[in-house]
């Protein structure tokens, strides 16, 4: 083995151990998918039969490490929890109430939750509450509602 290919073994390595970082969205995930899945009295074992019955095989492994904050869940992985709880993706990705509280939203900072779900459900752009308010994205496209 030459010296390159120890050098890619090791980076290799290295990345595998490596912690995964999770966004603020990621951990707000984590927590609705645990929240539901014991409020529904759904075991990790049943949560991933659904999803194998759904044709996203998950092992429960997998399932708890997402629930410890160990693993991302992917945008698949999100659609066919959400299907698998009787959800939408959004009751996954956003706090469990529609208030003033301020929650994280990763790309957007701190923002209200009532702000947070009117961008999900397609009635607003999100205005970052977080001293940066009433700022537009530097792109110049406008905010269009996502329900046709």
């Amino acid at each position: 083995m030459t010296w390159c290919g120890r050098e890619s073994l090791l980076e290799n390595t290295v990345m595998a151990t490596r912690p995964v970082e999770i966004g603020p969205t990621g951990k707000q995930a984590a927590r609705n998918i645990e929240r539901l899945r014991s409020m529904l009295s759904i075991s990790q074992r049943q949560l991933a039969a659904r999803l194998t019955e759904l044709g996203r095989p998950t092992p429960s492994t997998a399932l708890s490490k997402i629930g410890r904050g160990q693993r991302r869940v992917d945008v698949d992985d999100l659609v066919a929890i959400a299907i698998a709880l009787g959800v939408s993706p959004s009751t996954l990705l956003l706090p469990a109430v529609a208030d003033a509280s301020k929650v994280e939203v990763t790309g957007a900072g701190t923002v209200t939750a009532r702000a947070a779900w009117d961008w999900a459900d397609g009635i607003s752009l999100l205005a970052p509450a977080d001293g940066r308010r009433g700022q537009r994205p530097a792109s110049p496209l406008r905010f269009i509602p996502s329900r046709p």
